[in-house]
């Protein structure tokens, strides 16, 4: 019972840090795609800077 447990704490360690490096990539990818800061829009800069709330 306790090792079914360490390894399904082990697997779901591994599957988070995954998960972390995928949102990072993706973060990543993102910023370079659309270079936040530079666009022509400035409104589209606001936007993004907020998380994508438009007020």
């Amino acid at each position: 019972m306790l090792n079914a447990w360490v390894k399904l704490n082990t697997e779901e360690s591994d599957l988070k840090r995954r998960i972390k490096e995928a949102e990072t990539d993706l973060d990543t990818k993102a910023y370079a795609h659309y270079r936040i800061g530079t666009s022509a829009d400035p409104s589209l800069n606001a936007i993004i800077s907020r998380g994508g709330e438009q007020r």
